[in-house]
């Protein structure tokens, strides 16, 4: 499965691997909101070094995931990390990073998880 999701204390992770479609990028989303163990007030991290969907993104469809998941995550999370490989990934994220903004949703992109996990107030002994 292209999209995942999983729980470790307060934190949910979501990774993105090979060819994500959008609609599966939105079921994913919607089940991890309601599985029961989604820890409120918790912080999330997306690992998206392994998308390959993600550079063929257009900004069109950037905002449409954004407007999708940002007021869902701002509803549950004080925070969320976008983990990326590549200068173009940043780019892209960067945009993502600007619409979530809109619904009060505080992320930030990164190049490595140590960092990610720092910013979100966690170690990689934590989880």
């Amino acid at each position: 499965m292209p999209v995942s999701y999983s729980f470790s204390g307060s934190l949910i992770r979501m990774d993105l691997a090979g060819i994500c479609p959008m609609t599966e990028i939105r079921e994913t989303l919607t089940d991890a909101m309601a599985d029961p163990a989604f820890p409120a007030g918790g912080v999330a991290l997306i690992d998206l070094r392994h998308s390959e969907s993600l550079a063929t993104r257009s900004s069109e469809e950037i905002l449409a995931i954004s407007e999708f998941a940002s007021p869902k995550m701002a509803a549950r999370c004080r925070r969320c990390a976008l983990v990326v490989e590549t200068e173009l990934q940043f780019g892209i994220m960067r945009m993502g990073e600007v619409f979530a903004e809109r619904h009060q949703l505080d992320t930030m992109v990164f190049y490595d998880i140590p960092s990610a996990l720092e910013w979100l107030g966690l170690s990689e002994k934590d989880n």
